[in-house]
């Protein structure tokens, strides 16, 4: 049974992001799924780990194919979370010239 569920998530283009999740038992075994297919090993630029209760999925680099539903499971039970990812990241600079040129 799950004791913390995933979360949204919400992160712009090329941000990280991680799902973690608990379990009541320890060192069971967990199986991540993204929109309904099981990710059977860490892809390139996801990094999934398990310590003890706490199980993580963690993605790299987030880009627009990311955004997804995730899902963790164990056994019959199951959490799920939503991934959100907004395009054009702009840093603080790249908004502060864009006002400028709006400001004249």
């Amino acid at each position: 049974m799950f004791t913390a569920h995933l979360e949204d998530q919400d992160v712009l283009e090329e941000e990280s992001v991680t799902f973690t999740c608990e379990l009541s038992k320890p060192n069971q075994p967990v199986s991540w799924f993204k929109d309904g297919s099981e990710m059977q090993h860490s892809p390139p630029k996801c990094e999934i780990r398990s310590e003890e209760f706490q199980h993580s999925l963690t993605i790299a680099d987030a880009g627009l194919s990311d955004a997804a539903e995730y899902s963790a499971k164990c056994g019959d039970a199951e959490t799920k979370a939503i991934l959100t990812v907004d395009g054009e990241n702009y840093s603080r600079w790249d908004c502060f010239l864009l006002l400028l040129q709006f400001r004249d």
